[in-house]
Order: C-alpha cells, then sequence, then structure tokens
C-alpha cells in the first residue's frame, strides 16, 4: 500500500450515531493508489489505522504497534476464519459459460450467489460445474440467485471444485477504465506514430532472423 496518509491532520469531534446500514454507505470513490494488491514484505509491517472511539482522532501506524495501543481492559478479538473457495464455474445447458461466487449457505443443498454470464439464466437453468455436479437456479432475491443441489452438499462442492476469489472484480475493472482513458485521450497522430514504430520493429527483428539469400 502506498505511503500516504489516510489519518487526517487535525483531530476530529467525536463520532456521530452511524444509525441503520444502507447499502449507499458502502459506495464512495476509492482511488486506485490507495488499494493494496500484495501483503507487504514483512507483515509487522504492514499499516494500522488507529481510531480514537472518544475524539474520533485517527492516526497511521504498523501493526507491530497494535501492543502500544492495548490497555488492560481492552478486549482482543481474534479473526482466525479462512478464505472458502467460493468461486466456481460453470456451463449452462446451452454451453455458455458462467462465473459463480457464493454469498452464504442457506442449507448444506442450498446456496445464496452471485452470477455473472452473458446472459441472466431463467428460473429452472441448470448449471453444471466442473467436475460434473448439477446446479438448478431456483429463485432471485434483488442481485442475488438462490441456487439448488441434487445432491451432495455445497461444502463438498467448493471443497473439491472451488478457486478462492483471490483477484477482485472490481480491480480488473479499475484497469480496464483507466487502459480506455487512456486510449480514448491519446491524440490520433501519437496512436500512428505508435503503430508505425512497432512495424518498424517487427519488420527489423524478422530480418535479422532471417537467412541470408543465395
Amino acid at each position: 500500500m502506498p505511503e500516504n496518509s489516510l489519518a487526517s491532520d487535525k483531530p476530529e469531534t467525536g463520532l456521530a450515531d452511524p444509525g441503520p446500514w444502507c447499502l449507499a454507505d458502502f459506495q464512495y470513490d476509492l482511488p486506485a493508489d490507495r488499494i493494496a494488491l500484495a501483503p507487504a514484505a514483512v507483515r509487522s509491517e504492514s499499516r494500522l489505522l488507529c481510531l480514537d472511539g472518544a475524539t474520533g482522532h485517527r492516526e497511521d501506524r504498523r501493526f507491530w504497534e497494535l501492543v502500544e495501543q492495548l490497555r488492560p481492559e481492552d478486549l482482543l478479538v481474534f479473526n482466525d476464519t479462512r478464505v472458502l473457495k467460493a468461486r466456481l464455474w460453470a456451463r449452462k445447458e446451452t454451453g455458455g459459460r458462467v462465473e459463480i461466487l457464493i454469498e452464504r449457505l442457506l442449507s448444506p443443498q442450498r446456496a445464496l450467489a452471485l452470477l455473472r454470464a452473458s446472459k441472466p439464466p431463467r428460473m429452472g437453468t441448470r448449471l453444471r460445474v466442473n467436475g460434473g455436479t448439477d446446479l438448478t437456479v431456483e429463485d432471485r432475491q434483488e442481485d442475488f440467485w438462490v441456487l439448488t443441489l441434487a445432491e451432495g452438499d455445497f461444502d463438498s462442492l467448493m471443497a473439491r471444485a472451488g478457486h478462492v476469489p483471490h483477484r477482485l472484480t472490481y480491480l480488473a475493472r479499475m484497469r480496464r477504465a483507466t487502459r480506455n482513458a487512456t486510449r480514448q485521450s491519446m491524440p490520433v497522430s501519437q496512436g500512428r506514430w505508435r503503430h508505425r514504430l512497432r512495424a518498424c520493429i517487427l519488420m527489423r527483428r524478422y530480418s535479422q532472423k532471417s537467412p541470408p539469400r543465395g
């Protein structure tokens, strides 16, 4: 993560009651240079944002300084959960590819999931996961889909055919948007110049590799 500070230089005047949470509360601008794409080489050097609940003051620190922030009466909660292999690849009966991201298990044979496909599936559509397991699209709940298993359970299916969602989709979209914006802002003359330079380089490489004639 970049070294730009996330902490405010001026103390704030306390924290307001957030009230009920809404989906819109999590929609905000997140610059690409503020997103950590890889963990720190030394894990104890990871950044730690300290928030004073009484004043709202924020301060940038390192994870190894956590001990200095704890008081005898504090409660320290350890998160020992593991990332599930919740990403599945499947195909429709028509052959179309479908990406499945399990959001939660409703029962051993029913799951709530996000689906990404060229066309939204209809109710009753069968999806065959890599490995031969069939899922059925039972219902839709806003942006999520209810999937059912006729045989087995989702825990076993994810352990056998699932993948860890190691790359966030919005990061890939952000990179594509940046590339598209760069291409659209490039002058036509500059684009033609780059194509001509590339052609000259390829021709020179080909001439160097070609055997002499005669």
